[in-house]
């Protein structure tokens, strides 16, 4: 197996193992564990910001265009990270964390539902 193969497959094995970690810790009333948790898609989003800095080069507005778009991605994330680490705090070790979460996420999907449906639209339209 060609080393590549192997160093992805341990990349893999290791965000797995500390998503499932960090998990644990946000059901046992951890806040703190929540951007460990999302540590696999922060790294996408931050990768979703490098590419529009590499295509100004040869397609600037195209480029511009690629980040607004992640720079309101990146927005979005961070703000549910930051509502997730406050309201998993907040209910503690005793709290009901199910609904500690599910406000958060639910508000993050809404908006990323409403982003997703305005990006249609001018792209219909224009």
């Amino acid at each position: 197996m060609a080393t590549e193969a192997i160093v992805a497959i341990a990349v893999v094995a290791f965000f797995v193992v500390l998503r499932h970690f960090a998990a644990r810790r946000v059901l046992a009333g951890h806040g703190r564990f929540v951007w460990l948790m999302f540590l696999p898609t922060l790294l996408v989003s931050a990768a979703l910001l490098w590419v529009p800095i590499e295509m100004f080069t040869t397609a600037p507005l195209l480029g511009a265009l690629a980040a607004i778009i992640s720079v309101i991605y990146a927005s979005l994330l961070l703000r549910l990270l930051i509502r997730l680490n406050r309201s998993v705090d907040a209910a503690g070790p005793q709290g009901d964390i199910a609904s500690a979460i599910a406000e958060p996420l639910g508000e993050y999907m809404v908006s990323l539902f409403a982003v997703v449906l305005i990006g249609a639209l001018v792209a219909v339209v224009t």
